[in-house]
């Protein structure tokens, strides 16, 4: 008989569960702080986008960036975000890709489901996690989002994914 403590996932397992959780509880700031100061939060408009060479994206930002853009997110006007944006992110086929002494790569497929004002929008997207070893435990060097639909035309998307 199994119970629900037998197991115990690897670190960037609950890594990647972890912070869709985050996510979905609105702590944008704080998810800012799980990536490295050099880190990368990367929505390609091609799937065949290549790191290091010119690509188009919806996103494409620091941390600094980022961090404007949470505060900004979670500030009582923002009017995008009035009412504020529920999000529920269903995350499977979490594999590690590869795998060395400084960091790992994971990919996972996500389905993020957004409820604001009524009105439910869906994202499908493959996920990839470039995380590093830290003395604070992993970080995130990129995280990089790849939607089904990266190439159409999309209403703003005020938060993370």
């Amino acid at each position: 008989m199994h119970t629900p403590n037998d197991w115990n996932p690897p670190d960037w397992y609950r890594f990647v569960l972890d912070e869709a959780a985050l996510l979905d509880a609105r702590g944008f700031e704080a998810w800012v702080g799980w990536f490295t100061p050099d880190g990368r939060y990367w929505m390609p408009t091609s799937e065949q986008a290549l790191e290091g060479e010119p690509a188009l994206a919806l996103f494409d930002e620091t941390p600094e960036v980022l961090l404007l853009r949470a505060e900004r997110l979670l500030h009582p006007m923002t009017h995008v975000q009035t009412p504020p944006s529920r999000t529920h992110h269903h995350v499977s086929a979490v594999r590690l890709q590869d795998s060395s002494e400084h960091q790992v790569v994971v990919s996972s497929m996500q389905w993020i489901v957004e409820q604001r004002a009524g009105v439910q929008r869906h994202f499908s997207a493959k996920v990839t996690h470039r995380l590093r070893h830290t003395p604070q435990g992993l970080k995130m060097a990129l995280k990089r989002v790849d939607l089904i639909d990266a190439d159409a035309a999309h209403r703003a998307l005020p938060f993370p994914l």
